[in-house]
């Protein structure tokens, strides 16, 4: 079966979902991850023959995603702010609306004095804390995941400063 082919049978099965918006583009990205290509190579390779193990891994990915299971979480990647980060089903996904929080700490930090220090709690893939360590030069920061959070919570809570 063609690229084609197999964009053409699958596409209908996101696109019935109203919740999937982008069913094309997903559609064209689920195939991409599984050919290891990236889009607009299947966008201009549809003549190519796809093997019958990727087409039914392609065919197995779209079906899931049609339950509304995120994109993310079917391909390890969600791309934020320009940079591409690790995530799967035990982190959240970036949301848009948090590109709009860096960028309001990249602008109001520009008007203070000093090195800027940051600490992200329950960082997942980090995305918040790697942003703005890539984007700002004057920064300080740390991030603290769950287990070492906890670790610090048991610690406060054994020499009774709580």
């Amino acid at each position: 079966m063609t690229i084609k082919e197999l964009l053409k049978i699958n596409y209908p099965r996101l696109k019935e979902n109203s919740l999937i918006t982008e069913a094309a583009t997903e559609t064209e990205t689920l195939l991409a991850f599984v050919l290891k290509k990236n889009r607009a190579f299947i966008i201009a390779h549809g003549e190519i023959e796809v093997k019958p193990i990727l087409a039914q891994k392609f065919t197995a990915l779209v079906k899931t995603r049609a339950t509304n299971y995120p994109l993310a979480y079917l391909t390890g990647i969600k791309e934020f702010y320009s940079l591409k980060f690790k995530v799967n089903d035990k982190t959240l996904i970036p949301r848009p609306e948090t590109e709009i929080l860096v960028e309001k700490i990249i602008k109001n930090a520009e008007s203070l004095k000093g090195p800027l220090t940051i600490m992200d709690i329950g960082t997942g893939p980090g995305t918040i804390i790697i942003t703005l360590a890539k984007k700002m030069i004057d920064i300080n920061w740390d991030n603290v995941e769950k287990e070492t959070m906890e670790m610090y919570l048991n610690k406060i809570d054994v020499e009774g400063i709580l």
